[in-house]
């Protein structure tokens, strides 16, 4: 996707015309989606400051009354990781296994 079509996509989801936007780690920085809700992580971010970027500078609402959930779906073998990232960044993760 170009440029133009990806602002024209982020110009819709601001205006309310989208429900959702797949993204890399280039919209992790910068975007500003203070409605997003639901954050879904395919992958783990390299680091905790990283996923703090998704999380919490994507979507805005994790610093408001309103929840904001971040799903991150991984491996059994990448929990560490993730247990790693929980106590930099002071929070905890439920976990649900499939």
């Amino acid at each position: 996707m170009n440029f133009n079509s990806r602002a024209a996509s982020l110009s819709e989801v601001r205006q309310g015309g989208g429900y959702l936007l797949v993204s890399t780690d280039i919209a992790a920085r910068g975007v500003d989606l203070p409605e997003t809700t639901h954050i879904y992580n395919f992958d783990l971010p390299r680091t905790a400051v990283d996923y703090l970027h998704r999380a919490g500078r994507t979507g805005r609402k994790p610093f408001s009354d309103d929840k904001c959930y971040v799903t991150s779906v991984i491996m059994p073998e990448e929990r560490f990781v993730l247990q790693r990232y929980e106590n930099e960044l002071m929070f905890n993760c439920g976990e649900l296994s499939v």
